[in-house]
């Protein structure tokens, strides 16, 4: 039997009348591609459920007026390790396209000139559209499904068809995972500049 496992948690951002707020930095935050780790980004070892300090510059906290965010969002974690994203593009256009979800990352970052195709790399930000079929596990029983707003995770290894991601959204208390995942046609790769 093969079960569909809906990846919760980012359902939705701010909508149109509360998009994001062109904030600045903060000092110490960083707006690079390739940020330093810190323990605020650095991946934990292991499969999860791994929990990282919650970071008061992260850009999906500070655009939605709070010093951080919860774990079950997703784009926490994208955000987290890819702030030239949010800080560029997101902040301009603001998830302004229907449905107002994670999805809406992939969209800025096409409108702000980033290359996104269909072709992994380390380093990329992968997005899927809302409710759709992400892939299937690395023992073929179990699928993956987006959340009804898409969603979001950071490409830490490709290996052909596979692919090992790290991310939040599947709970507040969870913390993040990493895991193995043979994509679909349906994946985009946000690739860096």
């Amino acid at each position: 039997m093969v079960a569909a496992l809906l990846v919760g948690g980012c359902v939705g951002l701010a909508a149109p009348a509360a998009a994001a707020p062109a904030r600045p930095a903060l000092k110490s935050c960083t707006t690079s591609a390739t940020p330093k780790p810190t323990k605020f980004n650095r991946t934990p070892v292991g499969d999860g459920p791994w929990q990282v300090p919650l970071d008061p510059c992260n850009y999906e906290a500070r655009a939605n007026g709070y010093t951080s965010v919860n774990y079950d969002d997703c784009v926490y974690w994208a955000a987290e390790k890819r702030p030239d994203i949010f800080y560029g593009p997101v902040n301009k256009y603001g998830y302004r396209t229907p449905p107002h979800g994670a999805w809406n990352v992939e969209l800025d970052a096409k409108k702000g000139g980033y290359a996104v195709d269909h072709f992994p790399r380390v380093g990329d930000i992968a997005a899927w559209k809302p409710n759709a079929m992400m892939g299937r596990s690395d023992d073929g029983y179990n699928w993956f499904q987006a959340s009804p707003g898409g969603h979001l995770a950071y490409v830490e290894g490709v290996n052909g068809d596979q692919i090992t991601l790290s991310e939040t959204g599947h709970g507040e208390d969870e913390g993040g995972y990493t895991f193995e995942l043979t994509y679909t046609s349906t994946a985009y790769f946000i690739h860096r500049p």
